[in-house]
């Protein structure tokens, strides 16, 4: 219960980083009594399975920090240039989901973190155990 409080908490910390529900609009309304044309039927489906797609990617990143058997974990929300930037970022602690740090991709791994997951767009949520 107490590991789930504070994954809960880090979720909550790091939320207004990730991007946030998009409300799911299909690129063709259809209108009821018109034909509808089997290309843009299509390309609605195809968004609606892209979109799909993009949820388990989220999903998954955020059961990997669950299922994951580590010590401890960090989660750090990033812009996806962040590996190769040299620029700090806020980096929250499992073990300590109050104390926020910043920190470059070097020194997470100087300080022999693991990647377990990147999950995002732009902005991003890595996913580090130890």
């Amino acid at each position: 219960m107490k590991y789930s409080k504070c994954i809960g908490l880090v979720l909550s910390i790091i939320s207004t980083h990730l991007s946030a529900a998009e409300i799911i609009e299909v690129p063709n309304i259809f209108v009821s009594g018109e034909k509808a044309i089997a290309a843009e039927v299509n390309e609605n489906f195809s968004y609606l399975v892209a979109e799909s797609n993009d949820q388990n990617i989220r999903l998954n990143t955020l059961e990997s920090l669950v299922a994951l058997d580590y010590e401890d974990k960090m989660v750090c929300a990033v812009w996806h240039t962040w590996i190769y930037s040299g620029d700090a970022e806020e980096c929250v602690q499992i073990s300590d989901p109050t104390n926020v740090k910043n920190f470059t991709f070097a020194e997470v791994i100087s300080n022999e973190w693991e990647l377990i997951s990147i999950g995002g767009g732009d902005r991003q949520a890595y996913i580090f155990g130890k």
